[in-house]
């Protein structure tokens, strides 16, 4: 079921060889058609382990055609996503249609912006790398789909990111400026995520696995990236008190509770293995990251209560 509709398997192949074709060079066409054939007749015979197959193949294929294989596991998990069960129709696997166009979406973003910084940085355009590092930590972290529930509400000029100002300041009363603040850092986000997708690169690790991070994060309430439900409208002087005591803020597992991502990043190396590092997401993802969020809720009310303490005295 993807929004309501049954698609056959052939009308999803068709979906996911335009989205791959459209983003990818020639020989991955050659590999589409080599395994599309396998796939339809293989799924009349044995559906799930002819769709497994042939998703496998093709990423197979993939990886020798292109020599990477990040994009031979990105081919393998958008054919693979449709594997009909047994009476149920067409049904989706664990990497769903939708985390397949989101995780080639943002393939795409984050190495568009990484060649723009490098860019930058060989033609001295130093002023510029800010702002696209900022907007590089936004399509790292950006790992699940957004949802009409739950759009995506960064950057500011988003529809969802001026209805969540909007409404801020009707419930204040004001026009003053606010900021849209994550609760869950982007950039210790991305920070975690770019060594994920380091070791997809090397082919020790599937897209699968990035995602399995995102989800842990929604188990544990919280969500990365700039969904709607990780942003804040805050004001100006809160908003960069909140940063700055955060970052002064000791923390038992890197030293501060909010680290800049360069220096999370570094961090990340001691995770050897994919599984070492779902570990310290996990742990971070219970212990400073909760702190993070739930600190960032509460702020602006506790500074104005604060404020208004003071003044009664």
């Amino acid at each position: 079921m993807v929004g309501g509709a049954v698609h056959t398997v052939s009308e999803f192949y068709e979906d996911v060889t335009e989205t791959v074709r459209s983003i990818t060079p020639e020989p991955i066409g050659k590999a589409l058609d080599f395994v599309a054939e396998t796939i339809e007749q293989g799924i009349a015979k044995s559906p799930i382990g002819a769709a497994e197959r042939g998703a496998e193949a093709a990423g197979q294929q993939v990886a020798q055609a292109t020599q990477s294989p990040g994009l031979g596991f990105t081919t393998s998990l958008l054919l693979g996503a449709v594997i009909p069960g047994p009476g149920e129709g067409v049904t989706f696997a664990k990497g769903s249609a939708a985390f397949g166009k989101q995780f080639v979406s943002r393939s795409r973003e984050v190495e568009k912006l990484s060649s723009k910084i490098a860019e930058y940085r060989a033609i001295g355009k130093t002023s510029r790398i800010g702002k696209t590092e900022a907007k590089l930590s936004s399509a790292q972290s950006n790992v699940l789909p957004f949802t009409p529930e739950d759009p995506r509400a960064y950057p500011a000029n988003l529809v969802a990111a001026k209805d969540i100002v909007t409404a801020e300041k009707l419930k204040r009363g004001t026009t003053d400026m606010l900021h849209l603040h994550h609760k869950l850092p982007k950039g210790m986000s991305a920070a975690f995520f770019d060594r994920m997708d380091q070791f997809i690169s090397k082919g020790v690790a599937s897209p699968d696995d990035l995602a399995d991070m995102a989800d842990e994060a929604t188990k544990a309430g919280v969500r990365t990236g700039d969904a709607r439900s990780n942003i804040l409208a805050i004001a100006d002087r809160p908003h960069t008190e909140l940063h700055t005591e955060m970052r002064a803020m000791g923390s038992g597992m890197f030293g501060r509770m909010e680290l800049g991502k360069k220096e999370l990043m570094a961090a990340m190396k001691e995770a050897k293995d994919p599984t070492s590092l779902k570990a310290l997401w996990k742990a971070w993802l219970t212990d400073d990251a909760r702190y993070l969020v739930e600190t960032a809720e509460i702020w602006e009310p506790l500074d104005a209560l604060l404020k208004e303490v003071r003044n009664m005295k």
